[in-house]
């Protein structure tokens, strides 16, 4: 599997070695330290779970904190996974005498020192589980996934399901179908980020927020379940507009409304339950007053078409959900289990 993830911690690196600064990387090959992170004076930054990213004997910096792919560079490390990526990107800025970047000054012609850094990561075994303070949590995914007999059933096999020709072509098309929906999720990432919109930015992402109103809260946030150890990515929590007339739930509100609301891009066009148990989950755990699955797949003049769901379809949903989670604790124990030992 390949994951898109940036560099962190870039520009602290310009200011400590020199070697950085005039980097020019597109197509390196990088490797991965999990080694924790001290802070010399603020106990609150340490990191017991940091990765370090190293083009060859320079470290550049770090993959991000409590990101997914973190999450899966470690599990792989620690299955014996010898994980190694390559640079797909970079982009230069101009500093101030502080060595700080200076705003509004980030190209692409290598004016001024390096800035940021793109990677595509090779992982071939992740983990069904999220490592938070030394404690296990299951995938949201995994556990909405229990519905999904297809989870069951080993990869070289699910092929013949597919109505595909081999297995090596259905991988082939699996991997473009991550693809895409990496570059899909990075892209509205940064728009949300910066407000710019660039060539890869999806249409669909930008008539969505300003259709209904999108003020962005939180953006790839982790939310946890203590009691029933299941954790999980949202892409967004903002605050938006529960549309009446776009509401297909079965409580739609009366009229059109403001709240806070779990966003969740998929590049298909196709809903599933899983989906609908999965956003249900994070809308619990940070008591938002409904959520909104935005489709990017179809062909529509706006780029998009968006199903949103209210409070009480949140309950019901997650009265679901915790008892897959319920299931899903239990079948944990057993490894031939597949769902829940990817």
């Amino acid at each position: 599997m390949k994951l898109i993830s940036k560099v962190t911690g870039i520009t602290f690196r310009v200011k400590e070695n020199d070697e950085i600064k005039t980097l020019r990387p597109k197509n390196a090959e990088v490797m991965f330290k999990h080694i924790p992170f001290i802070h010399p004076t603020i106990p609150m930054y340490n990191d017991a779970n940091a990765v370090q990213v190293w083009i060859g004997k320079l470290f550049i910096g770090y993959l991000p904190k409590g990101s997914a792919e973190r999450e899966a560079v470690i599990g792989a490390m620690k299955s014996g996974e010898d994980v190694k990526g390559k640079v797909v990107d970079y982009s230069y800025a101009e500093y101030d005498t502080n060595l700080n970047v200076i705003d509004g000054t980030w190209n692409d012609n290598h004016k001024g020192y390096i800035g940021s850094i793109v990677i595509e990561i090779n992982v071939t075994q992740t983990s069904a589980h999220y490592e938070i303070d030394g404690e296990k949590y299951n995938r949201a995914t995994k556990i909405s996934g229990l519905l999904n007999t297809m989870e069951f059933v080993l990869p070289e096999f699910l092929w013949k399901w597919m109505a595909e020709p081999s297995y090596e072509l259905y991988a082939k098309k699996m991997d473009r179908v991550t693809k895409k929906g990496t570059a899909i999720h990075k892209s509205a990432e940064d728009y949300l980020k910066t407000g710019i919109i660039e060539e890869d930015t999806p249409v669909g992402v930008v008539n969505y927020c300003k259709d209904y109103g999108i003020e962005p809260i939180e953006i790839e946030g982790l939310v946890k379940s203590v009691w029933h150890k299941v954790a999980g990515r949202f892409d967004l929590f903002a605050k938006g507009l529960i549309k009446a007339k776009n509401v297909k739930s079965p409580t739609p509100p009366a009229c059109d409304r403001r709240g806070n609301i779990i966003v969740d891009w998929k590049s298909g066009k196709t809903m599933k339950i899983q989906y609908m148990l999965q956003l249900a989950f994070y809308s619990k755990m940070k008591k938002a007053d409904g959520f909104t699955i935005v489709f990017l797949g179809g062909k529509n003049k706006c780029g998009y078409s968006a199903v949103s769901f209210t409070k009480k379809d949140i309950d019901i949903l997650y009265a679901v959900f915790v008892q897959l989670a319920k299931i899903g604790k239990t079948l944990s124990q057993y490894k031939q289990f597949k769902a829940l030992d990817k």
